[in-house]
């Protein structure tokens, strides 16, 4: 018996088949472009926030750190990288970067500058004084001199029982400057500021362990060795310095 239109019930049949599996197709297909601008809305979404995560690290990483003030420095006052650190005398990482340095200026000779803060460690005891004593025979020209003695013979003065101030005294005598001036500026006001101001400074800038190391503003995370370091100043060269 002929159907609506003339249609027999096995073409009308076939005809809602027909119709069924283009709604189908119809609906895969909508679900498929959901599926893609999702899929792309996602690939978007996370590349932006990967973009921010990195871009936050950077920026917190970035700071600003007088580098004409407060510090010693070695190497070129002209030069398009410079390099900080915030060390502390009495820190045993400390002691052996402290060649690696040395090591850094007689690679890139020209080509960077180093400056040396004060970071002494609440848990050092002996550390805040250490500073001082740079700082005291730093005014007799002998800053780097003294700070190489007192990493040298770190032990000798961390673990031994006679008074910091005698033997940092006679470290002094064997640079050859004067024991009375270097007593006094050890002892004085001025010289517990600049150790004081360089500690303050170093915690602003987000110091929270020695040695900190900053190359052109940036904080050195991770640094495990001198291939760190010597990585870090390749890409501020690389970049070309500030």
């Amino acid at each position: 018996m002929p159907g609506p239109q003339g249609f027999s019930q096995k073409q009308l049949k076939e005809l809602k088949k027909l119709e069924r599996l283009e709604k189908e197709t119809e609906e895969k297909k909508q679900n498929f472009m959901k599926w893609v601008i999702i899929s792309i809305s996602s690939v978007i979404f996370l590349t932006l926030f990967i973009f921010i995560v990195i871009q936050t690290k950077q920026n917190a990483n970035q700071v600003s750190i007088n580098t004409s003030q407060n510090g010693w420095t070695q190497g070129s006052q002209n030069a398009k990288v410079t390099v900080v650190e915030f060390s502390d005398f009495e820190c045993p990482a400390c002691k052996a970067f402290h060649p690696l340095t040395k090591q850094l200026l007689e690679e890139y000779n020209g080509q960077i500058k180093l400056v040396f803060k004060h970071y002494p460690l609440p848990n050092h005891n002996k550390a805040f004084i250490a500073a001082e004593a740079a700082e005291a025979a730093g005014n007799q020209g002998k800053f780097w001199e003294m700070a190489d003695i007192l990493f040298e013979k770190q032990d000798e003065w961390v673990e031994s029982s006679e008074s910091a101030e005698t033997l940092f005294t006679n470290y002094a005598k064997n640079l050859l400057i004067d024991p009375n001036k270097f007593i006094q500026d050890l002892n004085s006001k001025e010289t517990e500021e600049k150790v004081r101001t360089n500690y303050d400074e170093g915690t602003n800038v987000g110091v929270m362990a020695t040695p900190t190391f900053y190359v052109n503003n940036r904080r050195i995370d991770y640094l495990r060795s001198y291939d760190d370091l010597k990585r870090n100043v390749d890409q501020a060269l690389k970049i070309g310095g500030i």
